[in-house]
């Protein structure tokens, strides 16, 4: 990497080509930026959460495809969680590996709370160098890390506590009681709006990456690849009542899977609900493997492009 210095700045080449110009105030200020942090690589990130995802594809493919011999392993699953769990979860690999609370959505709180950690510490560095130049007003990078910190916050408790099912079960028996009829009535309706204001914070922290950063391609694009990943998912997760599209669409999956073979080595006695095991199996595919497969690659993603961000944000074409 090479230094030209003119003035107060320095221009910056590094050894692909990515010139700009770094104040000398952004580098006094990139220099509190912990060390560990700038050194993590965002694509050595997102090769993790490839590789484990490919593994996790292999396991379910041999165990709960080619049935190679671990249904009483499986079944000793299934006996846990019925005990220990609000539900029991069906002794399938995928069920139990994608599983609310399982090891994938472990994977997205601990990066979703690392991406909000280091989105709200970038904000309060930028606030500390605004304070000490006495400049009062809010940056745009000050406003896309604070935004986006708070909305990867609101993610992470949605993530792990599923709030949106508590506003969906008290709300729809209220407005009931008494006797308001409007589409908030249903569930999917509280769904869509509880999604829509925690959408507001991740749109405007995305407005204000746009504004200033559009021109960090590595950050951009992981952005825009979370953003896309967790829109697909969320939207996916609050319609799937909408025709029972899930079940039908994972049905047909299943189907195209080899030949049902999933829905084919489940006993029916372990299904909870008037399901057949073709359509129970459907429903799981959606909810459990297409989500959380979908969020932990966002996660992954968020975390990689505030990585990518911090790493080249004081760059200016």
């Amino acid at each position: 990497m090479f230094y030209i210095a003119i003035g107060d700045t320095i221009t910056i080449i590094d050894r692909i080509g990515i010139k700009g110009k770094l104040t000398v105030e952004a580098i006094s200020m990139k220099q509190t930026i912990p060390s560990f942090i700038t050194k993590i690589k965002p694509g050595t990130l997102m090769g993790f959460t490839i590789l484990y995802l490919l593994v996790a594809a292999i396991l379910v493919y041999l165990v709960d495809i080619q049935n190679v011999g671990m249904q009483g392993f499986l079944d000793r699953l299934y006996e846990v969680t019925k005990y220990r769990a609000q539900e029991p979860t069906e002794p399938l690999l995928f069920a139990h590996i994608f599983r609310e609370g399982g090891p994938t959505e472990i994977l997205q709180w601990i990066l979703l709370g690392a991406a909000a950690l280091i989105s709200a510490y970038h904000a309060g560095k930028l606030s500390s160098e605004l304070a000490n130049n006495r400049k009062e007003s809010l940056t745009d990078a000050q406003k896309f890390t604070c935004l986006l910190s708070i909305g990867l916050l609101f993610m992470l408790l949605e993530d792990a506590g599923n709030p949106r099912h508590t506003l969906a079960t008290y709300f729809p028996t209220i407005f009931e009681y008494l006797g308001i009829e409007n589409f908030l009535t249903g569930s999917t309706g509280i769904e869509l709006v509880y999604f829509g204001v925690l959408g507001l914070f991740m749109l405007g922290a995305a407005w204000y990456f746009w504004r200033h950063a559009r021109h960090l391609s590595m950050a951009r694009n992981y952005l825009i690849l979370g953003y896309l990943s967790y829109g697909v998912a969320t939207m996916a997760s609050a319609t799937r009542n909408i025709g029972n599209w899930y079940i039908k669409v994972g049905s047909r999956i299943n189907e195209m899977i080899g030949e049902g073979a999933i829905a084919n080595n489940l006993d029916p006695n372990y299904i909870r609900g008037n399901f057949t095991p073709t359509e129970r199996v459907g429903f799981l595919l959606m909810d459990n493997l297409f989500e959380e497969s979908l969020e932990l690659i966002g996660a992954t993603a968020l975390v990689a492009g505030i990585l990518a961000y911090i790493k080249y944000q004081d760059f200016t074409e």
